[in-house]
């Protein structure tokens, strides 16, 4: 599955979050993020947990609204730029 990679980043930046700690957040490896963030193909269970470590309250992210062949996902510019960073000690954030 192929994965819109700027729009990774650009979600992954906003965060303050290096490749390495989305690798970290996401359970993948460092390797498997930059493949994303070139819009590689990464299996699905790879963009699932891409997007729950990149999702916030304010700017939930999908699966599916990272898939660079899905016609029907919908973002918005303004929330790819600026998702807020969940506040610390969220009891939804999952412990390893």
């Amino acid at each position: 599955m192929r994965l819109k990679g700027p729009m990774i980043q650009a979600l992954r930046l906003a965060r303050g979050w290096t490749p390495q700690r989305l690798a970290s957040e996401s359970r993948t490896s460092r390797a498997t993020v930059n493949r994303a963030e070139r819009g590689e193909s990464v299996y699905p269970t790879t963009a699932a947990r891409l997007a729950r470590a990149l999702s916030t309250p304010d700017y939930p992210v999908t699966p599916g609204m990272l898939w660079a062949d899905n016609p029907n996902a919908q973002t918005s510019p303004a929330a790819v730029e600026a998702p807020r960073p969940p506040a610390a000690g969220d009891p939804d954030e999952d412990v390893a």
